[in-house]
């Protein structure tokens, strides 16, 4: 088998180039390609693209051509082969994945709502689509039957169930449309948000509430429901956004050097930044030390960015620890531009 030294181990759903039987129910000279649907200890369910169904002897399989490493699961988006006439096209269409059988195949719904079990070796790309991802969709227009549009917008994914998928449009549209309607995910959502996260959010604009263009800091404030979650903005301003509007997250903590703005003199927020040291966080406001020796709780968001990861550059301290350190400067308590030897105390 494989025609090599090597072992190799078939799986439901490999692309494989086999032998088949012939008229005379013999061995074929020539091979053909096939999808692995299942096999015994000597023999492998092989269904090859002419549409034929057989079943040969694993020596009778020449090569792998592709291992299935897809996990499939129903209400999948796939982009899937399909059957048309007897044998598997050449090309791909979206479909959603009703049921993964045994025997190595899956039954699909593709988007003409024919709905067809095939090999699942036929299943090029799955989409898991989840909240917080970001795709292109076509859209329910405005003609009175919700038809499908031509064209595809940008949107967020606030929920989704076993056939559709619940979709916030950048202009503030709201729609629940076939999975099949997405016609691409953009971005797949995988930041790990929490009460207190700090991070880059789009914002509502205008009038409608679309999705803004830039992003402002913001810090989370509740636990994502129904796909959103609500964000106080620098401003002290709270909007309840979409978890896909989230662009990243600014991620700091106790012992790190930061660029913060700080409150003036009546207690409003600085137009400029200076560089202050964490020293600790609550849900909305941060604790600073500046260079210059002043001390403020300012709004999270008023972090800019971080300058150095005290955790990753600094081994856990203990009490008789030597250490290299800057100090506070006599009168002001401003930090020194230079460091001096200490021992932790």
């Amino acid at each position: 088998m494989f025609g090599g030294s090597f072992k190799q181990v078939l799986r439901a759903g490999d692309r494989v180039r086999a032998h088949f039987q012939n008229r005379y129910n013999e061995k074929s000279t020539a091979t053909d390609v096939g999808t692995l649907l299942q096999f015994t200890t000597s023999e492998a369910e092989v269904h090859f693209d002419d549409g034929a169904v057989q079943c040969v002897s694993k020596t009778w399989i020449a090569e792998r051509l592709a291992p299935w490493d897809l996990d499939l699961a129903p209400g999948d988006l796939a982009n899937a082969h399909y059957a048309s006439g007897k044998g598997r096209t050449l090309g791909t269409d979206l479909g959603v994945v009703l049921a993964v059988l045994e025997g190595g195949r899956v039954r699909i719904r593709f988007q003409d709502s024919v709905m067809q079990t095939i090999p699942m070796g036929w299943v090029e790309q799955v989409i898991r689509l989840q909240p917080g991802d970001r795709v292109m969709s076509c859209f329910k227009v405005n003609d009175g039957r919700g038809a499908k549009s031509l064209k595809t917008d940008l949107g967020s994914v606030l929920q989704v169930s076993a056939e559709e998928v619940h979709v916030v449009f950048d202009d503030n549209v709201e729609q629940n449309v076939p999975k099949t309607w997405v016609a691409q995910r953009t971005r797949t959502w995988d930041l790990a948000v929490e009460i207190g996260s700090v991070a880059d959010v789009h914002f509502e604009v205008g009038d409608d509430g679309r999705r803004s263009t830039s992003t402002d800091i913001g810090i989370v404030v509740t636990n994502c429901v129904e796909g959103r979650v609500a964000v106080q903005f620098q401003d002290t301003i709270q909007q309840t956004v979409p978890l896909g509007w989230i662009a990243r997250l600014r991620e700091w903590g106790p012992g790190d050097r930061v660029q913060a703005h700080f409150k003036t003199g009546g207690g409003d927020k600085s137009n400029d930044t200076d560089v202050a040291t964490v020293l600790a966080a609550s849900l909305l406001e941060a604790e600073l030390y500046f260079d210059d020796g002043i001390q403020q709780c300012v709004s999270k968001a008023w972090v800019t960015e971080r300058i150095r990861n005290w955790g990753a550059e600094v081994p856990e301290l203990a009490v008789g620890d030597v250490v290299v350190a800057h100090f506070k400067r006599p009168g002001n308590h401003c930090r020194s531009v230079q460091t001096d030897r200490g021992i932790i105390l």
